[in-house]
């Protein structure tokens, strides 16, 4: 498994210091699945 730190990561003007991207990611699909959980509800 590849991944890549970056020492800072900037997403939606939060630096984000010593994430890999694949972490990052997997936030995001973690934040869109509740998202979209909710619009079903």
């Amino acid at each position: 498994m590849k991944y890549y730190v970056y020492g800072s990561y900037k997403s939606s003007g939060v630096f984000i210091r010593g994430f890999s991207i694949q972490q990052i990611i997997l936030e995001k699909q973690k934040e869109s699945d509740r998202q979209s959980a909710n619009l079903a509800n």
